[in-house]
């Protein structure tokens, strides 16, 4: 069966490319990625696997060449739940859950000459949950993957300080179930 679409990203603040970039003060709240499209069904064959859930992210700084993230309030986001596998009457294999989003509160990628994260607050930081296998006349599908929840996360972020953060409440995603018990 076709798989399902991909749910949606969010994002609260995003900042692209530039010499320097301060993001400093803001407020960001609620916030949720899509959810993923469900599988469809297939009479003859396995059905579609569920679509990947959205990610979500309250404040991102990419490729600039000083990042300063400070005294942001980033709060309830979560990532967005995969579809469910394809199922249906005649389906030999249910189609796979799709796995769920992640959900970050800050992120900082290729910061150039330097990152200053400090005095930052997150609360209820919850990835997705994965989508559950479709059903299937043989076989049932497996269950999607549980998103990544990272409160604070820097990738090539050059002499990088990260200080006097609070981060808290922040959860991996449950992964999903087989449509059998123990599957």
């Amino acid at each position: 069966g076709t798989p399902g679409e991909a749910g949606g990203l969010a994002i609260g603040i995003l900042v692209d490319g530039g010499s320097s970039a301060t993001v400093v003060s803001n407020s960001v709240d609620s916030l949720r990625g899509g959810r993923g499209g469900n599988g469809a069904p297939n009479t003859s064959a396995t059905g579609g696997r569920g679509g990947i859930g959205g990610s979500a992210a309250g404040i991102v700084l990419a490729n600039v060449g000083i990042a300063d993230v400070g005294w942001n309030f980033v709060t309830n986001v979560t990532g967005g739940r995969g579809g469910m596998g394809g199922q249906g009457a005649g389906t030999s294999t249910g189609g796979n859950g799709g796995d769920a989003g992640d959900a970050t509160a800050f992120q900082i990628f290729n910061a150039a000459t330097a990152s200053w994260s400090y005095g930052n607050f997150a609360d209820v930081i919850v990835a997705g949950i994965g989508g559950h296998g479709g059903g299937g006349t043989v076989l049932d599908g497996f269950g999607g993957v549980g998103g990544d929840a990272l409160g604070l996360f820097e990738v090539g972020a050059m002499n990088a300080n990260a200080s006097f953060n609070q981060l808290q409440n922040i959860r991996g995603g449950l992964g999903g179930n087989s449509t059998l018990l123990g599957g």
